[in-house]
């Protein structure tokens, strides 16, 4: 009688990360330090060239057409780089952290406006630098039609927007002032603004909607609101919630969130 063979799956092997106790990593990475003591998480990064792609927007306008990746670049500059999605996830998992939450800020969808904001919170784990406590770091990010490119990332604004955000949020806890390819949306010449144009518009909207939505809308009330909480000097000489710039913009949008 033919007995049956019974086939047996191997089982999984899960990798613990192993801390040590300066809360780094005990092995898998190689950290570098900065005069202060404190990780140089650019210069690492800057290492992994695997996980870099060539900044678009840089050579748009100065050459015929970008580099197809880092290897064909002859001692490539720091402004010639982006970070991939899997460069961002690298640094947070070589950080560490314990928790990242995204929040819809906003979502508009009417007529020819089509906009996802969405902010990103990273709980990050202790480590010598914080005395070992945790620290949350957060970031706000959008995606429209006009600052994005390409089918996927037109498709889904919501998922463009939260890797915005997330990116964002680990380069800005990180220190890493490198761009990344999902923030970089439509490529156009340096000193060109029409992209920042495009993220005006959509931070502007927000603005408008959230207000609008919380409050009675008029602009009038939203500059009391911004004096009552000590930051009427934000949005000094505004006429409207368009601000004067888009950084004024977006920090603004932080503050009411």
């Amino acid at each position: 009688m033919a007995s049956k063979s019974k086939t047996s799956s191997k089982p999984t092997l899960k990798v613990k990360k192993i801390w040590d106790n300066n809360g780094l990593l005990s092995s898998g990475v190689d950290y570098e330090f900065g005069p202060s003591g404190h990780i140089d998480w650019k210069s690492m990064v800057l290492k992994k060239t695997d996980l870099l792609m060539p900044n678009r927007s840089w050579f748009f306008g100065k050459e015929p057409e970008a580099p197809k990746n880092v290897a064909d670049m002859e001692n490539p500059k720091e402004e010639q780089l982006a970070l991939t999605l899997r460069a961002t996830q690298w640094l947070l998992n070589s950080r560490g952290y314990t928790n990242i939450e995204y929040n819809p800020i906003c979502r508009i969808s009417e007529g020819d406006k089509d906009i996802a904001v969405y902010s990103c919170k990273i709980t990050f784990r202790g480590n010598y630098e914080t005395d070992f406590e945790e620290v949350s770091y957060e970031a706000i990010a959008s995606a429209t039609e006009t600052n994005t490119s390409g089918y996927i990332a037109q498709s889904y604004l919501d998922s463009t927007a939260q890797n915005r955000a997330l990116s964002r949020a680990v380069r800005g806890f990180l220190g890493v002032h490198i761009v990344s390819d999902e923030e970089m949306g439509n490529v156009a010449p340096q000193g060109d603004t029409s992209d920042d144009e495009g993220r005006k518009l959509s931070f502007h909207t927000t603005l408008e909607k959230l207000w609008s939505e919380k409050n009675d809308g008029k602009f009038s009330s939203f500059v009391e609101f911004m004096s009552d909480q000590g930051l009427e000097i934000t949005c000094k000489g505004w006429e409207d919630m368009s601000g004067k710039n888009l950084r004024e913009s977006l920090g603004v949008l932080k503050k009411m969130v």
